[in-house]
């Protein structure tokens, strides 16, 4: 099982997918599974493997899974399908040790969400949502990325100014999770 689960997050992690392992007091583990719009579930326990889909239609969750595989070639074979047409998520690092400033930041998103412009853009905080959406060099137009903001206590530190009951920070925070084609990690 241990095997089973170790090569299931490795595929994930490959293609930057979003993922939560459960385990449970029986030994069983579950494992949700989000690409792009669709939401899979794997359970597994000691004697079976089950994968689901979760739709509209299928919610709530049954705990009868869509497919059951004895045989963990069969299912492995069954999950890699889910990835036959998925690029790896790009990944895109804003690094907290190089602004100190809202500026600063500005300058550090334009380094790392655009390429090869020639034009300006702007410094604030609708320039900031629209690069988040892609579509200036670096990823396309609501491309699925993973965007790693590296050493995000400095920047709590250091963009701790208040607007509207918020700080900086937070503002930047909840414009990132308003986009459903980023997995944002705080690092």
């Amino acid at each position: 099982m241990k095997k089973l689960l170790h090569y299931i997050v490795h595929t994930l992690e490959k293609y930057n997918v979003k993922y939560e392992v459960h385990s449970f007091d029986s030994g069983a583990i579950m494992v949700d599974i989000w690409i792009n719009n669709n939401f899979y579930v794997i359970q597994i326990d000691a004697e079976i493997i089950g994968l689901s889909l979760i739709t509209k239609e299928t919610t709530p969750f049954d705990i009868v899974p869509d497919q059951t595989f004895k045989d963990e070639t069969l299912f492995r074979n069954a999950f890699d399908i889910i990835f036959h047409n998925i690029e790896p998520r790009k990944t895109i690092v804003i690094n907290a040790n190089n602004f100190s400033t809202l500026e600063g930041f500005y300058s550090e998103i334009v380094n790392v969400l655009t390429k090869d412009l020639d034009w300006t853009t702007g410094h604030n905080l609708d320039a900031f949502n629209d690069l988040l959406r892609g579509g200036f060099g670096v990823h396309e137009y609501e491309e699925p990325i993973k965007l790693i903001w590296q050493h995000s206590s400095k920047s709590k530190t250091d963009l701790n100014a208040l607007r509207q009951n918020e700080t900086v920070y937070e503002i930047l925070k909840s414009i990132i999770k308003e986009h459903n084609h980023i997995e944002f990690i705080e690092g």
